[in-house]
Formats: structure tokens, C-alpha cells, sequence
């Protein structure tokens, strides 16, 4: 699969990618609304019923935020690195009564995770986040595949937990102690 073409912005590649890899994804031109562009990337189905939320992984390019905001200035951007972040807003509102086990369990929790983390907004709502290097808006099809693989594991086995010890279905040792044995059950196989 050639993800070079170059009448192609980089979401329009990665979409390609996303499309190869059974993924369902939408880019999120640039509009009066919307001065970024961004790709949304749909990790986990839903199933309301059950309890289970949508996951929905937002990519975007951090620079494009200061251009925005650098709007009115001139000058000539010479750094070739981007930032590509890779943003899940979870479905976690995060009270006065659970911050302190919440927080303590996203710390654990990122400490297992290789790549990004969990962490609570100003809004006190948890989120997913990774941000990845990459020189002038290139990408490699591999890192950027195997980069959402892993996110999608550590998503699916320990932002379940976070889901459970928010909603009062288990404590935060339960939560814990489910989400190391989870992994180590794959790591097993």
C-alpha cells in the first residue's frame, strides 16, 4: 500500500491506513468551526445497554493548535518536528468522593503502560493521551499501527477498570488486582 501519494493530506494517508486496517474513521476538516483538521478514529464499539461507551480516539497535530493561536504573527516556521497526539476523551466523571482512588489508580496504571497514559482534565474527566514525534507530517505506517494497537489493548483491559471503580461496580483494589491479572493473562497466552 503506497501512503506516499502526494495529493493526499496526511489524515487522507492515515485514513487509508485506518480503512486497510478495519478501522472506521472520519476526517474532521478544517472549517469556520473547526480550524484544525483532525482524524477521528473509532477504537470500541458501544454497547449502551451493557454500559459499555464508544471509544473514540481523536488525532491532531499540537503545532496546528499554536498556528492557530500564532495567527497574526510572521515569520517562518523552520522546526520540521511535529507533534502527532493521540487523545480518547473518556466517558469518566470523576467525583469529589472517588478523586483520590481514581487518581491513584490512573498512576498504577500508567505505570505499566509503554506508550501515553491515563489522566484527569480540568473538567475532571478521564482521558487517554500519547503524543508521537515525527519529522515534517511523515508517518510510519508501522509505528502509527503498532502505536494504535497498543493503546487499544491497554484501553480495552485497563480503562474498563477505570469505568468499573467510577461507576461504584468494584473497589479500587478489585479494580487493581483485575486489571494486573488481565494482563497477565495475555501475557501468558
Amino acid at each position: 500500500m503506497n501512503l506516499n501519494t502526494k495529493d493526499k493530506t496526511i489524515f487522507e494517508k492515515m485514513q487509508l491506513l485506518m480503512d486497510y486496517i478495519d478501522l472506521d474513521s472520519e476526517i474532521i476538516p478544517i472549517s469556520t468551526d473547526n480550524e484544525i483538521e483532525q482524524l477521528f478514529i473509532r477504537m470500541m464499539e458501544g454497547e449502551p445497554e451493557q454500559g459499555i461507551p464508544e471509544i473514540v480516539l481523536k488525532l491532531m497535530f499540537l503545532n496546528d493548535i499554536n498556528k492557530v493561536i500564532d495567527k497574526g504573527t510572521q515569520g517562518q516556521d523552520l522546526n520540521r518536528t511535529d507533534l502527532l497526539q493521540f487523545y480518547i476523551d473518556f466517558p469518566i466523571k470523576v467525583t469529589e468522593k472517588n478523586i483520590i482512588e481514581m487518581s491513584s489508580l490512573i498512576i498504577r496504571f500508567n505505570s505499566l503502560i509503554p506508550v501515553g497514559g491515563f489522566g484527569i482534565n480540568d473538567k475532571n474527566e478521564v482521558y487517554f493521551r500519547y503524543v508521537l514525534v515525527v519529522e515534517s507530517r511523515d508517518f510510519n505506517a508501522v509505528i502509527v499501527t503498532e502505536t494504535l494497537s497498543l493503546i487499544s489493548f491497554f484501553i480495552e483491559i485497563l480503562g474498563s477498570q477505570l469505568i468499573e471503580l467510577a461507576e461504584g461496580r468494584k473497589s479500587f483494589q478489585k479494580s487493581f488486582e483485575d486489571g494486573i491479572k488481565s494482563l497477565n493473562q495475555v501475557v501468558s497466552e
